[in-house]
């Protein structure tokens, strides 16, 4: 079954959109608040400083590190781009996410991910964020207290796919009537 059915909303890969920072930050915002988790468990991505000064620190006395050029490894180039961009800078946003399901009828849940360091600090790479996320730092949990759902058997019969669109397009004229009314003056919640 097709998940999307407006192709002309799909984004070009061969094409540059120029978003930043500020536009990931309002898309996870607006995400959070249509799922109808809280904000606050909305997480910004650093590059683990610590772990790139030390990498900065085994580079040759004669090299910069801030030249894109160096003839060396990948490894330099691409610390070279993250010490250009900077160390402090937010580079991305995650929002942990689990599906509830039918039984809580149908709703996301969230949580406020805490870590020793304060900050998020992804782990090393050039991957997407998304790879890169620092799991093991979060709080320990005994196997016991966890909320874990049992594995289901991919031989076990499952039920047919419901056509969500109707669904979802009714969830989003709901949402356009609520902004619009909002921009109209008209607070609506």
């Amino acid at each position: 079954m097709p998940v999307w059915r407006e192709p002309a909303l799909l984004a070009d890969e061969s094409k540059e959109y120029h978003y930043d920072i500020k536009q990931a930050y309002q898309f996870v915002r607006t995400l959070a608040q249509r799922l109808g988790v809280p904000v606050s468990c909305v997480l910004p991505g650093y590059e683990d400083a610590v772990y790139y000064l030390w990498k900065e620190g085994t580079l040759p006395t004669n090299l910069d590190p801030l030249q894109y050029n160096l003839d060396d490894s990948q490894e330099r180039r691409r610390l070279a781009r993250i010490l250009d961009r900077g160390l402090g800078e937010v580079v991305g946003y995650a929002l942990p996410l689990k599906w509830q399901g039918e039984a809580q009828e149908g709703s996301w849940r969230s949580s406020e991910w805490r870590f020793r360091r304060e900050y998020m600090f992804l782990i090393p790479g050039d991957s997407s964020i998304g790879y890169r996320l620092p799991l093991d730092s979060l709080p320990w949990v005994p196997l016991e207290a966890r909320d874990l759902e049992p594995e289901q058997s991919p031989f076990a019969p499952r039920p047919a796919l419901k056509d969500v669109h109707g669904e979802v397009a009714a969830r989003y004229a709901q949402f356009t009537l609520t902004t619009s009314a909002l921009q109209d003056g008209m607070l609506v919640w």
